[in-house]
């Protein structure tokens, strides 16, 4: 039942996605397309550095869920190191910073589309996830959020603890 409605799920989004791959009427020069091209190239690899940083960062801790509820691994530990010294939720900001390079190498609806989806999507699961780690680290958290940015990071020392 579930395994086949996933499927069906699934088929469903590919096909959505492949109609809606169509590029953004905009009419651009060579220069210019070429500029986004690298600069997307730039970001797409940057996001994807961040997200291997941060997923190390994270060890043991990491825990990849398709569900709304937030759940922490036994013996979870507060992190506040690495990336996580830089914002609170680095793994979400690099699906975005990756979105927005591929969204400037090939400019399409889909992409546009996915990046607007996972900016709402993924700021509601931050802010559930806030909710557990503070009901969880009570003070710790709350200092730890007073000093960390959620997404937007304020460029000072890196904690490699």
């Amino acid at each position: 039942g579930q395994i086949a409605a996933g499927l069906a799920i699934s088929v469903v989004g590919f096909y959505c996605s492949y109609l809606l791959w169509i590029p953004i009427a905009v009419s651009l020069s060579l220069g210019l397309l070429l500029v986004l091209r690298i600069v997307g190239m730039v970001l797409s690899l940057g996001g994807a550095v961040l997200f291997l940083w941060a997923r190390r960062t994270l060890g043991a801790m990491y825990n990849a869920s398709t569900s709304s509820a937030v759940q922490l691994q036994t013996n979870h530990r507060l992190i506040q190191y690495g990336p996580y010294a830089l914002v609170r939720h680095p793994i979400y900001l690099s699906y975005w910073i990756m979105l927005v390079g591929l969204l400037a190498v090939y400019r399409t609806w889909m992409l546009l589309f996915a990046l607007i989806m996972m900016l709402i999507s993924l700021s509601k699961r931050a802010r559930r996830e806030e909710q557990v780690l503070e009901a969880t680290f009570g003070d710790k958290w709350r200092e730890y959020a007073r000093e960390v940015p959620r997404f937007t990071p304020h460029w000072r020392q890196i904690h490699y603890g």
